[in-house]
């Protein structure tokens, strides 16, 4: 299973730049219905994809890394504030309780990156085994992440791990996925740079030229 990728959508004619007057962190390039979007976590998970392409450009593995983890995190990010806080907050009192008698018994997955998630594997692949971690954000939830056991492949897609998840969700049961579609139009490109790299199924629903970023 490969990392999927859009392609930019095609240089069009400009528009007068639509502009946000809402001062965003610095580092944010992109935000999706108002969720900073940080180059340096987007470069993070780049320089994962890039070990399972390594021929790949800047922008392509810029691209990848949106369309299979950022974009979708940010958008559940923004859909459920307070419930993504709450989560998180659980996970980081679960930090102390885990090593309890009676503690919940975590997700235990195995296998190489495509059967863990890029977006999983990009947190483990330089853990020390059994040293939990976290939390970290994932889409949809927060987790803590313990890897448990790796087994060197030639390569690093061929890398074998067992990981061992305790995951903290906070999208509700009844959420509908297609909100996820809808949410697309609340894309905001704060850095023009980085409107090329922007996914066309993501992109196509923007003016050229809407930037929220400096004047």
């Amino acid at each position: 299973m490969g990392c999927k990728e859009e392609l930019a959508r095609p240089e069009t004619s400009v528009q007068a730049p639509k502009t946000d007057e809402r001062t965003w962190p610095e580092g944010a390039v992109l935000a999706v219905g108002g969720m900073p979007i940080f180059q340096s976590d987007v470069d993070q998970t780049a320089a994962s994809v890039k070990l399972l392409y390594p021929g790949n450009t800047l922008p392509s593995l810029r691209r990848k890394a949106l369309t299979n983890v950022h974009l979708n995190r940010a958008t559940l990010a923004s859909l459920f504030p307070e419930q993504r806080d709450q989560a998180r907050l659980a996970a980081q009192v679960a930090l102390d309780d885990l090593a309890k008698p009676g503690a919940p018994p975590p997700k235990v997955l195995t296998g190489s990156w495509s059967e863990l998630s890029l977006e999983v594997w990009g947190e483990v692949r330089t853990l020390e085994p059994g040293a939990i971690h976290g939390p970290v954000e994932l889409s949809g939830r927060w987790a803590l992440v313990r890897l448990d056991s790796l087994s060197p492949g030639l390569v690093p897609a061929a890398d074998l791990f067992t990981v061992s998840l305790f995951e903290f969700g906070y999208v509700p049961m009844t959420f509908d996925p297609r909100t996820l579609t809808s949410a697309q139009s609340e894309l905001t490109i704060l850095d023009p740079a980085w409107e090329s790299v922007v996914p066309a199924a993501w992109g196509k629903s923007l003016p050229s030229g809407w930037y929220a970023g400096p004047k």
